[in-house]
C-alpha cells in the first residue's frame, strides 16, 4: 500500500497544476490508509484499556459505590404503629416468639431506613415504645397530634395454622362520617381514596417478597385504624405460625430487607401525591 501511495505522489503530468492535485489526493489517500491501519489495531487498545480499568479501578469504585437514595418529597411525617404491646402479646409462633416483639423490631428497622434515606427532612414517630401498654385511643392521639401524613399499623397474621393463607392489607370501610358518640372511630373513612392507593403500593412492592405467599386487600372495621385522621393501612407482614416464616424472624437481615420493601412502597405512594 505504501508503494502505491508513493507512485501516486511522484507521478508527473505535463501541467504543474495536475502534479499539485495528484500530490494533494495522494496525501489524502495516505492519511486514509494510515487511519484504516490505526482503526484495525484499535480494538486491541480497547481490550487492553478495559482490562486495566477492570483490574485497577473497577474494584475500588465498586467498593465505594452507594445506591442512589430514594427520598420522600411530599411526605414529611410518618406514624408507625407497632401492633399490640405490654400485656397484649398478639399472636405467638410455635416457639413462643411474640407478635408485639416482632412488630416493634420491624417498626424500629423501618424508622431507621426512613431516617437514613431522608435525614431530618422526614420525622418518624412510633405510637408505642418498648413494652408499655397502649390502647387505641393513645395510639390515635399520638399519630394525630404529630400531624403525620401517613399511618402504618404493623401486625402479623394470627390463628393456629397460617401456612396456607395469604397475608392481608386492611383498609377502613367506605362511607361518609356519621354524627354520634362513636364518630371518632370512623374518621379514617374520609381518606378512602388515599387508603386504596396506599394499599395498592404496598401490595405491589410486597408481592414477591415471599415465594410462598401473596397479599390481598380487604375493607372492614379494624380497631388499629379507629380514630386515625390521615391516610393509613394495617398490614399483616408475616405469619408467625408458618414454619417457613418463623425461620426468618431471628435474622436481622430479614428485618432490614422487609423495612426496605415497606419504604419503597411509601416512596411510590409519595410520588402519587
Amino acid at each position: 500500500m505504501a508503494v502505491w501511495v508513493s507512485s501516486i505522489i511522484t507521478f508527473n503530468f505535463p501541467r504543474s497544476d495536475y502534479n499539485v492535485g495528484v500530490k494533494r489526493y495522494g496525501l489524502l489517500a495516505f492519511l486514509v490508509i494510515f487511519s484504516s491501519l490505526s482503526i484495525l489495531s484499535y480494538p486491541n487498545r480497547i481490550e487492553a484499556l478495559e482490562e486495566t480499568v477492570t483490574e485497577q479501578e473497577l474494584r475500588e469504585e465498586s467498593l465505594s459505590f452507594k445506591p442512589r437514595k430514594r427520598e420522600l418529597l411530599r411526605i414529611k411525617k410518618i406514624a408507625i404503629d407497632p401492633g399490640h404491646g405490654g400485656r397484649d402479646f398478639g399472636a405467638k409462633s410455635r416457639n413462643l416468639f411474640l407478635e408485639k416483639e416482632f412488630t416493634h423490631r420491624l417498626a424500629t428497622a423501618l424508622k431507621k431506613t426512613i431516617e437514613d434515606q431522608n435525614g431530618r427532612r422526614v420525622s418518624v414517630i412510633l405510637t408505642r415504645t418498648g413494652r408499655n401498654d397502649t390502647d387505641q385511643y393513645k395510639r390515635a392521639f399520638a399519630a394525630n397530634s404529630s400531624e403525620a401524613h401517613v399511618y402504618l399499623s404493623l401486625h402479623t397474621a394470627s390463628g393456629y395454622d397460617q401456612s396456607s393463607r395469604d397475608l392481608g392489607i386492611y383498609l377502613s370501610e367506605k362511607g361518609t362520617l356519621k354524627a354520634g358518640s362513636d364518630s371518632w372511630k370512623d374518621i379514617n373513612r374520609k381518606y378512602s381514596a388515599y387508603n386504596a392507593v396506599l394499599a395498592g403500593m404496598f401490595r405491589k412492592n410486597l408481592d414477591g417478597f415471599y415465594e410462598h405467599k401473596k397479599f390481598f386487600i380487604r375493607r372492614g372495621k379494624f380497631i388499629p385504624l379507629f380514630g386515625i385522621d390521615m391516610p393509613g393501612v394495617l398490614i399483616e407482614v408475616i405469619a408467625l405460625n408458618d414454619p417457613k416464616d418463623e425461620l426468618m424472624i431471628n435474622e436481622e437481615e430479614f428485618y432490614e430487607k422487609l423495612a426496605q420493601v415497606l419504604y419503597a412502597a411509601l416512596v411510590d405512594y409519595d410520588q402519587t401525591l
